[in-house]
């Protein structure tokens, strides 16, 4: 007798497992039912609102090329346009030279022409310039003299004669 009732025991044990985890089943089920609707009509929203975006950046991607293009155009035609005015310098100074070796003698260096000592100071003057750009941002006299490709020496003096002295002036 006791082992029917062990039997009937398991059995009634089996039946109550079976039928908790039955109807769980089908709470889940009903449960992912009822926010299936919802779950989908956000899934289509997201879906929209990626496409708006992959659309977005790919318009922006497409004005980025377009961009470089145009740079990349502009900057092809100022080379040619350097290139011409070079090939043209170098053809005048080719003249000069041989219009200058024909000479029977050499133009000392003391008589530079009016042009080229113009060009000198203006070169000088923009070095000048650059320095004081340089020392107006705040960079050290170590790099500026890197930059511009001078001695440091050179700009602390370029710096110290451009400071006003403690003796009334320059000239004092």
């Amino acid at each position: 007798m006791e082992q029917p009732f062990y039997l009937l025991l398991a059995a009634g044990v089996l039946i109550v497992i079976v039928s908790l985890l039955f109807p769980r089943r089908t709470r889940r089920d009903s449960r992912q039912k009822q926010f299936e609707p919802q779950n989908q009509a956000e899934h289509k929203e997201l879906e929209m609102t990626l496409q708006h975006f992959v659309e977005q950046v790919k318009a922006d991607n497409q004005r980025v090329i377009d961009n470089m293009r145009e740079t990349k155009s502009e900057l092809f035609s100022e080379v040619r346009e350097l290139r011409e005015r070079l090939r043209a310098l170098e053809e005048e100074m080719a003249g000069h030279t041989r219009s200058g070796s024909s000479a029977s003698a050499p133009a000392p260096e003391e008589e530079q022409t009016g042009e080229s000592a113009a060009a000198d100071a203006l070169l000088l003057r923009e070095r000048y310039r650059q320095a004081f750009d340089l020392k107006a941002k705040g960079m050290p006299i170590e790099e500026i003299a890197k930059q511009l490709r001078a001695g440091q020496g050179e700009i602390e003096l370029i710096f110290s004669l451009a400071a006003p002295t403690g003796k009334g002036g320059a000239h004092g």
